[in-house]
């Protein structure tokens, strides 16, 4: 045997073994480039649920950083788009979450909630008819949903159409007519109608649910106020007043006060109204109710001594006009009557009481 052979022999086990590993390492660098990739993807959804509990919480920042660290873990994952658009539709990014959105193509309920996150950017932009169309796409891609729901109702409202609002509501309510999300938006729809009653029922499933927020009482106290439920809006009211009376708007109090005014409680309804008058002693709608008060005690001359108090502070206002032709003519001073009533039609033509004062002055 040649000694090249030999060396040839000698080295060959030597040469497979190196074979053979570099062979193994292969599908062995594979394994581990798998299970990071595994591990980064699994740290990015991580990183996108704590972006999306970030911006639930109002922390943008916060939201913002998570969802970029979710991007260098995970850069080809489509799933965080709807995140990514809600982060920038946040920072008022609106044509990039947009543009974003276009791009973006999912399956289901996540592709219901791009056209939903559509609809709100074309709304942040006042375009109201292709967010009205987005929000319809959702309604139709997700049905069980109220977000998307009560957004198709909301656009209606804004563009003037409560009724499309209320019908579209009647169409799709069976499964969330319980909801507050949707009671709370058929109301705004009653309220725009100007069906008080209507608003005032749906207000008040909302305000008497285990999470009735302070803003739905107080719709549903005004909302019952106007309907002119007065002995059902007294003791909502009251609880809204009592609650903080420090903070109450004069509003509620006054609202307070024209409830008690109307059942004839007359000293309880002074107490509200002075105690706006304490804060603001020129509040207009105020010194009517007092001088109605005075009135409802007989008290004419000191009733209208108020109501030209509040004359005084806005000589334009129909109410307060009114009020003093009314009280000045019940008081026997027919000039002082006349004279209110055509300052009273000058300012709303065709005014019953001003006509009347005028037409018994003659």
């Amino acid at each position: 045997m040649t000694r090249a052979l030999v060396v040839a022999t000698r080295l060959a086990p030597g040469l497979l073994l190196a074979v053979v590993l570099s062979a193994c390492q292969v599908p062995q660098k594979i394994a581990r480039q798998e299970a990071t990739r595994r591990w980064n993807t699994a740290r990015a959804r991580i990183k996108a649920q704590l972006a999306a509990d970030r911006l639930a919480q109002g922390n943008l920042p916060g939201a913002a950083a998570e969802l970029k660290e979710a991007d260098r873990l995970d850069p080809d994952n489509p799933g965080v788009a709807p995140l990514r658009a809600r982060v920038w539709l946040a920072e008022g990014k609106t044509q990039d979450a947009l543009d974003l959105l276009e791009r973006t193509h999912l399956a289901g309920a996540t592709q219901a909630e791009v056209e939903y996150l559509k609809g709100a950017a074309w709304q942040q932009q006042q375009r109201w008819d292709e967010a009205l169309a987005a929000f319809v796409r959702a309604c139709e891609l997700d049905e069980h949903e109220v977000a998307y729901v009560a957004a198709v109702a909301q656009t209606w409202l804004q563009l003037a159409q409560p009724q499309r609002a209320v019908e579209f509501l009647t169409q799709h309510g069976e499964p969330f007519d319980w909801t507050d999300a949707y009671q709370a938006t058929l109301a705004e729809c009653y309220e725009q109608l100007g069906d008080w009653p209507a608003a005032a029922s749906a207000w008040q499933r909302v305000a008497s649910g285990p999470d009735g927020a302070l803003g739905a009482r107080r719709r549903a106290a005004e909302a019952l106020y106007r309907a002119g439920r007065h002995e059902d809006a007294i003791p909502v009211l009251l609880e809204l007043v009592q609650e903080d009376p420090a903070e109450t708007p004069g509003s509620l109090r006054l609202a307070l006060a024209e409830c008690y005014l109307a059942v004839g409680r007359t000293a309880l309804a002074r107490q509200q109204v002075q105690a706006v008058l304490q804060r603001d002693a020129d509040d207009v709608w105020a010194l009517r109710l007092l001088a109605r008060s005075l009135a409802a005690g007989d008290d004419l001359e000191g009733a209208l001594r108020v109501a030209q108090r509040a004359l005084a502070t806005n000589g334009q206002d129909a109410r307060t006009l009114e009020l003093v032709a009314g009280l000045a003519w019940r008081a026997g001073d027919g000039v002082q009557a006349t004279s209110a009533a055509a300052r009273l039609l000058a300012v709303e033509a065709g005014n019953p009481v001003g006509e009347y004062v005028l037409q018994q002055g003659h």
